[in-house]
């Protein structure tokens, strides 16, 4: 209520006012004035009773944190080009994400297994993840979305391979880098693949290609020295980094490692990080590195002399 006094004459009509004429009056909403009064009362309780939380300094609402999706990663192997040579046959296979390992499987030249080929030269199978040593594990990698790069070997006819994994840490099985017979080779390197739910990668006679061989050559070569070959977008040496090839020993202009063996790569860029010293210690204080990239193309040479290498500190 509220109270209003009229203008009146003093014939008792608007225009002057007379004292003692002031009546209470109701002040009477329209019904779209009463609905938008509700409803801004309304809001009002919803925000005082609200269990939203808030930054102080903001006012902003706290955004939950949520763990990311995650998907698997499937080798289906389907090789028939070459017969026998692939039947029958221990494979090996990497998966990288920004030069770091994520998930592999090893093989040491066993007969039988998940890593071997059918009679048929196929096999199907689910890659498992690492530890922190970067050795496979018995579980399936979880991998978030993401690109990662593939790289994929399987062992030719009846010549021998030799491996390589993370400073030996994962015994007698590891990533297939060469063939004793000299260039009898074959895999898949393929780069870029968007994971995004669980992938299934075809490997077929149509991108199965054959390893090519590559030289580091030492004009002045230490005592002793080493090379590990890694995929391109790695960054440094680490004792658990999975190599794709390891070279060692004396001698210049080698494309041998331990054994004598020929090693072989998929046709592409690589990083490498190499040392020299007194002793196979490589990689320790005092001892001379040197790092970069390289082609393989199977006549290709890096050449290595003492202005490529710094004192590690």
């Amino acid at each position: 209520m509220t109270h209003a006094c009229p203008e009146r004459s003093r014939r008792g009509g608007v225009g002057q006012r007379t004292q003692g004429d002031c009546r209470a009056i109701a002040l009477v909403f329209a019904p779209a004035m009463r609905h938008a009064l509700f409803a801004a009362l309304a809001l009002l309780a919803a925000c005082t009773q609200s269990g939203q939380v808030f930054e102080p300094t903001n006012n902003r609402a706290v955004t939950a944190t949520t763990t990311p999706a995650t998907y698997t990663f499937t080798l289906n192997i389907n090789i028939t080009t070459l017969g026998a040579n692939h039947q029958n046959k221990p494979f090996s296979a990497l998966l990288f994400r920004d030069g770091t390992l994520v998930a592999a499987q090893y093989n040491n030249g066993a007969t039988s297994g998940t890593d071997m080929t059918s009679g048929a030269g196929a096999a199907t199978l689910v890659m498992n993840g690492v530890d922190t040593n970067g050795c496979p594990t018995a579980t399936p990698a979880a991998l978030e979305t993401g690109s990662y790069d593939l790289y994929f070997a399987v062992q030719y006819g009846a010549e021998t391979v030799t491996i390589t994994n993370p400073n030996g840490a994962c015994g007698a099985s590891g990533w297939i880098q060469s063939s004793t017979a000299g260039g009898n080779l074959y895999g898949v390197k393929s780069t870029g693949i968007s994971i995004n739910s669980n992938t299934t990668f075809n490997i077929t006679n149509t991108n199965l290609a054959q390893f090519r061989q590559h030289t580091f050559s030492f004009p002045a070569t230490p005592a002793q020295f080493a090379c590990y070959v890694a995929d391109l977008d790695s960054t440094a040496y680490a004792a658990t980094m999975q190599p794709l090839s390891v070279y060692t020993g004396v001698a210049s202009g080698t494309t041998t490692g331990a054994g004598g063996v020929t090693h072989l790569l998929p046709v592409g860029t690589y990083k490498y990080f190499c040392s020299g010293g007194a002793d196979t210690n490589h990689f320790q204080s005092g001892d001379s590195q040197a790092t970069g990239t390289f082609t393989v193309t199977h006549t290709g040479v890096t050449t290595l002399n003492s202005a490529a290498f710094t004192v590690i500190p």
